[in-house]
C-alpha cells in the first residue's frame, strides 16, 4: 500500500522529522479514535510518499505497524497532553531531487472528483464540494486534518504526471531498492 504522510508541522518544530515517522495522538479531545484510526491501517514495509506542509519531499517505508509511543519528545506531548501518542517509524528515505507542491494535483481535477463522486474513497487527500447557489464551479481542496491518506492508483497516475523525470525515476525503483514489492509506480 502507498500513503501519503502529510504533517502540519516544520521539521524544526519537533526532534521527530517527517521523514523519520508517522505520528498523532491516538484519540481526540473526546476520548474518540475518530480520523486518527487511519494509522492502525499502515503495515510494515508500505510505502510512504513524505510530505509536510503539502510540499512532496521524498518516499521511506513503514518500519513497522503503528505503536503507543513511551519516549515522546516534550514538544509533541505538550500539544497532546494526557493523550497516548501512536508513532509509526519510517526507514529507507530518500529524497526527490525537486520537492512537489500536492496542489499541482489540481491539474487534473476532473478525474479526482469523478474518483471522489464514483468510489467515495475513505480518508482521501481532497474533498469535493458540489456547486451550489455559492460556489456555481464547486470547490475541490485538501481535506481538512488529513494527515495520513491512501494514494489511489488514480491519484498515483496524476503524481508521477507532475513530477520531474528524476523523481518518477527514483519512485518507480523505489520499492526495488529495498527488495520489497513490485514497484506499484510505474505506468
Amino acid at each position: 500500500m502507498v500513503w501519503f504522510s502529510c504533517t502540519a508541522t516544520e521539521c524544526s518544530q519537533s526532534s521527530w522529522r517527517p521523514y523519520e515517522c508517522v505520528w498523532c495522538p491516538s484519540r481526540n479531545r473526546l476520548g474518540l479514535e475518530g480520523h486518527y484510526r487511519i494509522v492502525r491501517d499502515v503495515r510494515m514495509g508500505d510505502i510512504v510518499l513524505v510530505a509536510p506542509r503539502r510540499i512532496l519531499l521524498g518516499v521511506a517505508r513503514a518500519a513497522s505497524e503503528a505503536g503507543v509511543c513511551t519516549n515522546v519528545p516534550a514538544e509533541v506531548a505538550g500539544q497532546y497532553p494526557k493523550r497516548p501518542i501512536m508513532r509509526i517509524p519510517l526507514v529507507g528515505y530518500q529524497a526527490f531531487s525537486q520537492p512537489l507542491e500536492l496542489s499541482t494535483l489540481f491539474t487534473d481535477a476532473g478525474s479526482i472528483v469523478r474518483e471522489i463522486e464514483e468510489q467515495g474513497p475513505k480518508y482521501y487527500l481532497f474533498s469535493w464540494e458540489r456547486p451550489n447557489e455559492f460556489r456555481p464551479r464547486g470547490r475541490l481542496q485538501f481535506a481538512q486534518g488529513r494527515f495520513l491518506s491512501p494514494a489511489t492508483t488514480n491519484l498515483l497516475r496524476i503524481l508521477r504526471a507532475a513530477m520531474s523525470e528524476s523523481s518518477r525515476n527514483l519512485l518507480d525503483t523505489f520499492p526495488a531498492t529495498l527488495g520489497q514489492h513490485s514497484a506499484p509506480f510505474s505506468s
